[in-house]
């Protein structure tokens, strides 16, 4: 109860990003790539996380990327800059609703709506709602604006793999993915599904998915 009620909690989120904590990549758990880009000035913010379970994945997603997303969007515009924070709902929305920049309607309506996906999914868990969810979020704030954000949320390790692997075979670019991780596509596809124990492996995806913008 007290580890739900700490994802829960805007303090704890507080201190998660004052770790600046980006913990890589595991294999048995919920893995979300957060990232938002200033066309302007070309500043990015874009990270790994890995989530043991469904509370802490939403904890971060309603405490860190709703408001940093939107808040981006609203001030970083006009100051050029990203904004990565927590913030509760109550907090975020009185910002987007009564601000010095600009008042938005829009935004104020696309954050509340995203929330409520969010909310939906706190009733019961399923990974097609996430998956909504990043959908919307992804369309609310997508490049047509000058900051832009986007989150996509797999649910392990295989999960990735196979659609990393799949996003170069559609950009005829396999060859280019087996030169850098050493290995042809069918090696990489089995070790994927083979990822618990090898913490050597596991950190080298961890350091090449850092180094790569994949949108």
């Amino acid at each position: 109860m007290g580890e739900n009620m700490s994802y829960n909690s805007v303090y704890y989120w507080e201190n998660f990003l004052e770790k600046d904590k980006e913990n890589g990549v595991k294999a048995n758990s919920y893995i979300p790539n957060f990232h938002i880009i200033n066309q302007n000035t070309n500043e990015s913010f874009y990270k790994w996380y890995s989530f043991n379970n469904e509370n802490e994945l939403l904890g971060f997603i309603k405490f860190i990327v709703l408001p940093s997303g939107y808040f981006s969007r609203i001030f970083g515009e006009v100051n050029s800059e990203i904004i990565v924070t927590a913030s509760t709902y109550e907090e975020a929305l009185e910002l987007l609703n009564n601000n010095n920049v600009r008042v938005d309607c829009n935004l104020s309506n696309n954050f509340e709506e995203d929330y409520s996906i969010i909310e939906e999914i706190e009733k019961e868990f399923k990974l097609d709602v996430v998956e909504k969810f990043c959908d919307s979020f992804n369309s609310h704030l997508d490049y047509k604006g000058n900051v832009f954000s986007n989150i996509e949320v797999y649910k392990n390790i295989k999960e990735l793999g196979d659609k990393l692997i799949n996003q170069y075979e559609e950009d005829g670019m396999i060859d280019e993915l087996e030169r850098q991780m050493e290995m042809p596509k069918e090696e990489m596809v089995e070790l994927f599904s083979n990822l618990e124990n090898n913490t050597f492996m596991l950190n080298r995806i961890s350091e090449f998915l850092s180094s790569k913008f994949l949108l």
